[in-house]
């Protein structure tokens, strides 16, 4: 219900649908990139971050949760999302090279740069 124009969203479903057979495409040949691929998770976790990641406190626009204070992370979310990321197969920490499969979300891409990203990042880097 978030992305109101069906033009959008058709867009976004057409590109995901495109990407897998991209991808399982690489798998049914057996190229060097699906050798690689078949060594860690196979998927990406799209999350939003207001009342997902971390409490609104019924602020609006952001969110309606206020069991817990404005931006506070919910208690075992991050390692949630770490288990997600790093997957159950997956290596105890992620080598710094390589990309993870956590991506997060805005429902307001027209904050001006990074400003909305940096907090987030900031709290996710104190996870280490």
């Amino acid at each position: 219900e978030d992305i109101r124009s069906e033009l959008v969203r058709q867009d976004i479903l057409s590109h995901i649908r495109k990407e897998a057979k991209v991808q399982q495409a690489h798998m049914d040949m057996g190229t060097k990139k699906s050798k690689e691929r078949r060594k860690r998770a196979w998927r990406k976790v799209l999350s939003d971050v207001d009342d997902t990641l971390t409490c609104s406190g019924g602020s609006y626009p952001t969110g309606i949760d206020k069991r817990f204070g404005r931006k506070v992370v919910y208690p075992g979310v991050l390692a949630f999302y770490r288990e997600l990321d790093l997957g159950a197969n997956g290596p105890e920490e992620w080598p710094a090279h390589r990309v993870g499969n956590l991506v997060f979300l805005s429902a307001r891409p027209h904050v001006y740069k990074d400003v909305a990203e940096k907090p987030s990042f900031a709290k996710l880097k104190n996870y280490d």
